[in-house]
């Protein structure tokens, strides 16, 4: 069996869709420097096709829009696989067409509150009227996770929306602090959440008096996720951030570093607690906000020390080591000492590599060995 052919096997015997995707996404990059046979082509196309014929049906029938969104990245994977297995579209039989037909319908229909968002900000000029409707559609949704398009929407064109009319802004930033009210008169669902994480950092964009008070109000709820962009964006916008909010983000390992950047950024270095401005601290927080990311650990180490700096061609790296028990890793890594770094360029990394395998006779010697072997 082709290399081809086993991936499009684990694909098949895959039962999460997320994992599916990741594994689709994994044959795209091995496609585009493969030169296909025509055995391993038909396989991608029949493969492909069957795929489509079942997200017809389970797209429309998913219980969420949360649901739905997974299954449309697993789709938009499997149109890239059959875009790079067969170019002209002409080699397809009739049957096959009226498939991707079907799908790209079904994915309209899904995706319309998005289609309306790209066409607003595709617009040349963007009336206030326009952005009335939309928001309008954005009002009668009733899936948290939809509305939350929106917002990533505002993020994605922030360039045009920064070129549109005052009353235009003005429409967007009272409309967010509406939503942001909205949320807060009940206590916040985990999606409306991850909504105000968005819509503070939105904010910065369309800072209007209503919603720049619906940003001290959410800070209240004391999320550093939510926080950090909140703070961010009132800098942005001159107004001063409570006190405390800096110290709780300061003390906080996976926000610690952004904090203070943010903070040097906008000329308030000094705000900062100076005990913890270290080069270890903040490259700790570096190492630690990296590791939280869904594609690492997803979510904080359970112990992380540091063990040394080196140098290489110029650049600083702090070297740590940290334990997990994170369904990421595998059961052989678990709850083991790993090494991890940060470096002075951004350079944050760790490969997961066990510690163990790398320790030398003497503190001095293991650093060395890590950066012949790992960085240098």
């Amino acid at each position: 069996m082709s290399e081809i052919k086993s991936i499009l096997a684990a694909v098949s015997e895959a039962e999460d869709h997320t994992l599916k995707t990741r594994l689709c996404e994994y044959l795209n990059n091995y496609l585009s420097s493969q030169k296909l046979d025509a055995d391993d082509r038909q396989a991608i196309v029949e493969f492909v096709l069957a795929e489509l014929r079942l997200l017809i049906r389970s797209i429309p029938a998913a219980p969420d829009y949360r649901s739905k969104d997974g299954l449309m990245a697993y789709e938009d994977q499997l149109m890239g696989m059959l875009m790079k297995a067969c170019p002209d579209p002409r080699t397809l039989s009739p049957e096959q067409v009226e498939t991707i037909k079907e799908i790209v319908g079904v994915i309209e229909a899904e995706q319309f509150f998005e289609n309306a968002v790209n066409k607003l900000f595709n617009q040349e000029t963007v009336y206030p009227a326009y952005v009335e409707q939309l928001l309008n559609t954005h009002r009668q949704l009733d899936d948290e996770y939809q509305k939350g398009q929106l917002y990533n929407g505002m993020l994605h064109y922030k360039d045009k929306l920064a070129t549109l009319s005052d009353e235009c802004k003005a429409l967007f930033g009272n409309h967010v602090a509406a939503e942001a009210a909205r949320y807060l008169a009940d206590a916040p669902a985990e999606q409306a959440m991850n909504n105000l994480e968005l819509m503070v950092d939105v904010a910065k964009h369309v800072p209007t008096d209503a919603l720049v008070e619906q940003i001290y109000a959410v800070m209240r709820l004391g999320r550093s996720n939510v926080n950090y962009y909140a703070m961010d964006t009132l800098l942005s916008v001159e107004r001063e951030v409570p006190a405390l909010v800096i110290e709780t983000l300061a003390n906080d390992l996976t926000y610690a570093d952004m904090t203070y950047h943010s903070l040097c950024q906008h000329g308030k270095a000094e705000l900062f607690p100076p005990e913890l401005a270290t080069e270890e601290y903040l490259s700790k927080s570096d190492l630690v906000h990296w590791l939280t990311y869904p594609t690492e650990l997803g979510k904080e180490p359970d112990e992380i020390e540091f063990l040394g700096k080196v140098k290489v061609k110029g650049e600083n790296y702090r070297i740590f080591r940290y334990k997990s028990d994170s369904d990421n890793l595998g059961d052989e890594l678990k709850n083991k000492w790993l090494i991890g770094w940060s470096g002075d360029e951004g350079g944050t990394f760790s490969q997961v590599d066990e510690y163990a395998l790398y320790e030398q006779k003497t503190p001095e010697k293991t650093l060395k060995y890590i950066k012949k072997k790992l960085i240098g």
